[in-house]
């Protein structure tokens, strides 16, 4: 190395130190003179661009620019000239004659290290991976964002089931303006709470087992159109943890399918500009101590710690965590061993955070020297890069619809899975090939000359294309395609791609097919059925009608039983004592006693005929609690036989109603003896009058086993009863609620805290001015 080099170090690191770092650096680091001659160069030109050292000394750097690039070189050495450095991308020409891409980094010195002139002093690496990273990733961004754009189907990302974004398809599906939708609940375009709660129950329990979820529902559109819609979900795990991609297709018309498309998850992905490698030199104390002596620039601003105010210090005191990372063990190993040590690797400690790729080595006089590059942006763009093309993918090959993407020219360069399972072939048997000669067509020579006008038709105008055809299967089969070809277009409106749909719409011609074979024959057999419901019908209000005398009859029977046996009694009597002529007032009385249940049968078939005909009976102001006390006489044989108790908590008020005294009374029997004849062992049965506020409250309440709940809604129904089994026909309440209603009151039946049931009654009390007749 010249002496001027050795001047400008020696006072911190000997020249041959220098050296050697400067020979096993990562870099290719060249001096030039002013005119670009190359005066010195690294060895690593071999590794870089193919030359041995004495094939570049003293050429020119600029015979190994490629000639495109060779105009922002000269201009960057004017750069250099003017304020001393500069920093370039271009491609240099190895010894092979091919080009790849480098970055330079260049220093004026003003005294040169190899004469007294001003010398250009450049750092060279290569950044082909990078450059080709960057390309990969702007044009696949371009190319989703204009898939994105050109759609045929509504997509879109929600997250906690609120619009992030949609695309302009989606807009015109719903009828909603973006601006409209985006931040609002999805529910918006459900009809009911309860198809919102169905779609993204089913559909998330699908993307749990199967990481997509697809269903058909109904969305309102904004003008208030029901439309059907397939809905397919999937999660995304890029910057959206809690994000679900959806795409909706519109299939109430059946209209032709619309590819379905990945979600642009567009996230801004930047890729790392190289810088040239930090360096830090340390001197290794044996046995497990490194001690920083120096560092370029590069390092401290990588890491943002200066040299100069470490220097000295312990390198586990530096860098904290570089014990329980590894770092120190690593280093140690190589001052110990003489091996350089390559890798990448996450170091992080509050001050200092990030991806290091890293090559320890080491120098003479037991130092260390570390060079290293933060290429932290760099993973994560690949590893977003990775992401993006994964998520592309996935959507692609999960589509439901038969799906490709077509070159302007009409060839192929992508199918999707479900289209190549279709006809059983692979990708790299149709890869390149002009779309209408692919094994789906063959079978028609018609279909493709349409498909090969449709796609130069597309590609010149951009309009889509819209046609049925027919498609074999795996087995031969045809099957009816509703078939789509669209333009994909750049942001300048340019097509650049074409994309070809499927939707296999055989099964729904053959149902639309069967739904009106089966059409037809329901109507001929409703006109059947029709003409036999009316045949039929006559006979069954025949039948309804003799049903209903029957039991008309048989509660008649049962409501003047007790006065015909007594009116039976009172003649056996008068018959026996009638000869007698002490007993000529007995006699008197039984017959009185005949005319009276006369009477009553008599009160009793008119009121039956009066209550069928819906007819209002005659009434008047009553005591009920004469009424009560003769119902329970009615009864009395009833509550000896069963052993019943009856309890009476009758008010001292005047309990006086406008009543008609014989449905009353009924009233009063019918639930006496249910209550009575609901139990199989001996009840305790309370009646309780009051009057409150203008009525007049009866409670008839046992202690029985009490009515099941699930009964008491219907305890009032026609013919409802839970006694069928021992001659219950189920009208007797029936006709108490009627009798009750018909005096402008009501009843209620419930089960008691205590055990048994009990029926309340309320009545209008009569005016205080009405007058009272007993009853006899």
């Amino acid at each position: 190395m010249p002496n001027a080099l050795n001047q400008a170090y020696t006072s911190a690191v000997p020249l041959d130190l220098f050296r050697m770092v400067v020979e096993q650096a990562a870099d290719l680091i060249c001096c030039a003179d002013y005119s670009g001659r190359v005066l010195y160069i690294s060895p690593n030109i071999v590794d870089l661009l193919g030359f041995q050292v004495s094939e570049f000394i003293n050429t020119s750097g600029l015979d190994y620019v490629h000639p495109d690039d060779r105009a922002s070189i000269e201009l960057a050495l004017q750069q250099v000239y003017k304020i001393g450095t500069m920093q370039i991308e271009y491609r240099a020409r190895r010894k092979d004659g091919e080009y790849l891409w480098v970055e330079t980094t260049a220093r004026l010195i003003t005294h040169g290290l190899f004469s007294s002139s001003p010398e250009i002093i450049t750092v060279t690496r290569d950044c082909t991976r990078r450059k080709s990273a960057e390309r990969s990733q702007h044009e696949y961004e371009t190319t989703l964002e204009t898939v994105f754009k050109a759609s045929p189907m509504g997509i879109g990302l929600t997250v906690n089931r609120f619009f992030q974004w949609i695309n302009q398809q989606m807009c015109r599906m719903t009828g909603y303006p973006m601006d409209e939708l985006i931040g609002q609940c999805s529910r918006l375009l459900y009809s009911s709470q309860e198809e919102y709660e169905r779609v993204g129950r089913f559909k998330y329990e699908q993307i749990e087992k199967t990481g997509v979820g697809t269903i058909e529902t109904q969305w309102n559109c904004r003008d208030g159109r029901l439309i059907d819609v397939l809905l397919s979900s999937a999660p995304c795990q890029v910057n959206w943890p809690n994000g679900v991609l959806f795409t909706a297709l519109d299939i109430t018309e059946r209209k032709l399918a619309e590819r379905r498309l990945h979600e642009t998850l567009q996230t801004s992905v930047d890729i790392v500009n190289a810088i040239p490698a930090g360096l830090f030199i340390y001197q290794y104390q044996p046995p497990d101590r490194l001690y920083l002596v120096t560092g370029n620039p590069a390092a401290r601003q990588l890491t943002g710690l200066d040299p100069e105010q470490w220097q000295g210090r312990e390198f586990n005191e530096i860098w904290p965590r570089a014990r329980e990372l590894g770092f120190t063990a690593r280093y140690i190993k190589v001052a110990q061993t003489g091996q350089s040590d390559e890798y990448t690797a996450d170091y992080h400690d509050g001050r200092v955070q990030g991806i290091y790729r890293s090559r320890a080595f080491p120098l003479p006089n037991n130092r260390l020297a570390v060079a290293f590059e933060d290429i932290t942006q760099q993973q994560q763009s690949e590893h977003e890069l990775h992401q993006l093309l994964r998520q592309f993918e996935a959507i692609f090959n999960q589509s439901i619809h038969l799906a490709g993407v077509l070159s302007l020219d009409g060839r192929i360069q992508n199918i999707n899975t479900l289209a190549l399972n279709f006809s059983g072939i692979t990708l790299e048997e149709i890869l390149g090939m002009p779309f209408w000669e692919g094994p789906w067509w063959k079978h028609d020579p018609q279909i493709q000359e349409q498909l090969k006008t449709a796609i130069v038709e597309v590609a010149r105008t951009g309009e889509p294309a819209h046609f049925e055809t027919t498609h074999p299967d795996t087995t031969g089969q045809l099957r009816n395609i509703a078939f789509s070809l669209r333009a994909v277009k750049d942001s300048e409106g340019q097509v650049r791609l074409l994309v070809p749909e499927g939707v296999d719409i055989t099964e729904s011609k053959k149902t639309e097919l069967e739904l009106r074979r089966h059409r037809t024959q329901l109507e001929e057999l409703v006109i059947q059925r029709t003409q036999e419901l009316e045949a039929s019908r006559e006979l069954l209000q025949r039948s309804e009608r003799l049903a209903a005398i029957g039991t008309l009859a048989a509660g008649i029977a049962h409501e003047i039983n007790n006065p015909v046996g007594c009116m039976q009694l009172a003649a056996e009597n008068a018959l026996a004592l009638n000869t007698q002529p002490e007993h000529q007032s007995l006699v008197r009385t039984c017959l009185e006693d005949i005319i009276k249940h006369a009477r009553r049968c008599g009160q009793i078939t008119r009121s039956v005929l009066q209550f069928s005909k819906q007819e209002t009976t005659d009434k008047w102001p009553v005591d009920l609690h004469v009424i009560i006390r003769h119902a329970l006489l009615m009864v009395e044989r009833l509550v000896q036989r069963r052993q019943t108790q009856v309890i009476q908590e009758l008010t001292a008020q005047s309990a006086l109603a406008v009543i008609n005294p014989l449905e009353i009374e009924q009233v009063f029997i019918n639930l006496i003896r249910n209550a009575i004849q609901a139990s199989l062992t001996p009840i305790q049965l309370l009646i309780k009058t009051q009057c409150i506020m203008g009525q007049i409250r009866i409670m008839v309440a046992d202690n029985g086993p009490g009515i099941p709940e699930e009964f008491l809604p219907r305890i009032f129904d026609p013919f409802f009863t839970t006694r069928r089994h021992t001659g219950g026909t189920g009208l007797g309440l029936s006709i108490v609620h009627s009798i009750i209603t018909g005096h402008q009151g009501q009843i209620t039946a419930q089960n008691r805290p205590i055990g048994g049931a009990q029926f309340i009654i309320e009545l209008p009390a009569a005016p205080p001015s009405a007058g009272g007749q007993g009853h006899d």
